[in-house]
C-alpha cells in the first residue's frame, strides 16, 4: 500500500508526485509533509541555486577550505516576501546529489532569522527544519525541541558565521514548532 502521506485522503497520489520546475510554487499538504529540491548536499561545499531561466542548478559560491554544508540544504516550493524559495535544511543519515527534487519531507520547525545587507534593511530569511519522510532515523523528532541542542546550536552557528563571512548580520530570533512555522 502507500505510505500515510500518499494517501487518498491527502489528495491522489499522482498529483503529489507530479513533474515539476523545480523551485516552482506548489501547495503545501495539510499534513506537514512537503517537498523540497536538493540545491547543496551534506558535506558539500559548493552551494548551489536553481536557475529558472537556465533550467538548472548553477553554483552560486564555494564555502572556505575545510567548510561543509552541515545538513542537506534545499529550497521548497514556497516564496517567502523576497521573491526566493524558502530554505530549509533536511534531517537525514545520507547526502542526497545536487537537483534531486520532489524529496517528500516532515516540517519540524523553523530557525526564525533576520538578515541585514551591508547597505540595506534588515529582511527575514527563516530557515526551516524538516526530516526526510523515508528515514527511520529521524522519525521520533517531531520538534526542534526533540533535536540535540549541540544540533541546534551548531546550525544556528553556522548561519551565523556564512553570513558574517559575507558582509551581512544575520541575527537568530529563535526557534520555533511546525505550528509557528
Amino acid at each position: 500500500g502507500l505510505p500515510p502521506w500518499a494517501s487518498a485522503a491527502n489528495g491522489p497520489a499522482q498529483n503529489r508526485f507530479a513533474a515539476h520546475e523545480p523551485g516552482a510554487s506548489l501547495p503545501f499538504p495539510a499534513d506537514g509533509f512537503l517537498r523540497v529540491d536538493v540545491e547543496t548536499p551534506k558535506g558539500a561545499r559548493s552551494k548551489l541555486d536553481y536557475a529558472p531561466k537556465l533550467r538548472t542548478f548553477c553554483l552560486k559560491k564555494t564555502l572556505p577550505e575545510g567548510w561543509s554544508s552541515p545538513r542537506i540544504s534545499v529550497s521548497f516550493h514556497k516564496r517567502g516576501a523576497y521573491g526566493d524559495p524558502l530554505d530549509a535544511l533536511v534531517l537525514m543519515p545520507e547526502s542526497l546529489p545536487p537537483g534531486t527534487i520532489d524529496v517528500e519531507c516532515r516540517l519540524l520547525g523553523v530557525i526564525r532569522a533576520r538578515q541585514k545587507e551591508k547597505k540595506g534593511e534588515a529582511i527575514r530569511n527563516d530557515r526551516f527544519i524538516v526530516a526526510s519522510a523515508t528515514t527511520s532515523g529521524f522519525g521520533r523528532f517531531k520538534s526542534p525541541e526533540d533535536l540535540p541542542p549541540a544540533m541546534l546550536e551548531q546550525l544556528e552557528r553556522f548561519f551565523l558565521t556564512c553570513n558574517e563571512r559575507e558582509g551581512r548580520k544575520f541575527t537568530v530570533l529563535g526557534v520555533a514548532g511546525r505550528k509557528a512555522a
